[in-house]
């Protein structure tokens, strides 16, 4: 598609798969190893889900993850894993920029402590301990959705762009989301 080309949402759109994804059973697991990549436009503050399960808000934790940017009203960005008990919360320390076309990238690699796990907004990589409290042994259940969690909870804004969005069976560094950057960059889909 050309660089100009996005779905604009109204605050209400969202995508959802028909069935579990395979490659997100394995979110919750231990060893898990996985990367979320989103190409987007946000202009208003308050939470917004960049991808996340259908039944994230039931009340019982059930089986979920939610990749999240602005999760705390500010403009940083978060990830959530549960089974049946909340086993991973963590959120970023640096924010990304309103009104700018950003790349924001979560990578996970449970089964290695200290800043093996990254975020990654826009050019700037900060390391986290990505290992779950309690990792799950059984498979996630729940429907993928794309710009929400849990039943629509938490869809992009209005006015937001969204341009792209990739799952990765692997974690990447900084590096890795640069290099990905500086190909957006060449097409000219993202700023410099």
């Amino acid at each position: 598609m050309l660089s100009s080309t996005y779905f604009t949402l109204d605050g209400g759109d969202f995508f959802r798969c028909k069935s579990q994804p395979a490659f997100i059973q394995k979110w919750h697991k231990a060893t898990a190893t996985v990367t979320c990549i989103i190409l987007g436009y946000w202009d208003d503050l308050g939470i917004q889900a960049g991808c996340g399960t259908q039944a994230r808000d039931i009340g019982n934790h059930g089986m979920f993850i939610d990749c999240h940017w602005n999760a705390t009203g500010i403009t940083n960005m978060g990830v959530t894993i549960s089974d049946t008990a909340s086993l991973y919360n963590q959120g970023s320390t640096a924010e990304w920029t309103e009104n700018t076309i950003q790349l924001l990238g979560i990578s996970i690699d449970e089964a290695s402590a200290g800043t093996a796990s990254k975020h990654y907004i826009d050019g700037t990589t900060e390391g986290y301990d990505g290992s779950y409290s309690a990792p799950a042994g059984t498979d996630a259940t729940y429907t993928l959705e794309i710009c929400a969690a849990g039943n629509a909870v938490a869809p992009y804004k209005a006015g937001s762009r969204f341009y792209a969005c990739a799952f990765l069976p692997t974690t990447l560094d900084g590096a890795g989301f640069d290099a990905i950057r500086a190909e957006l960059v060449t097409q000219g889909r993202i700023g410099a």
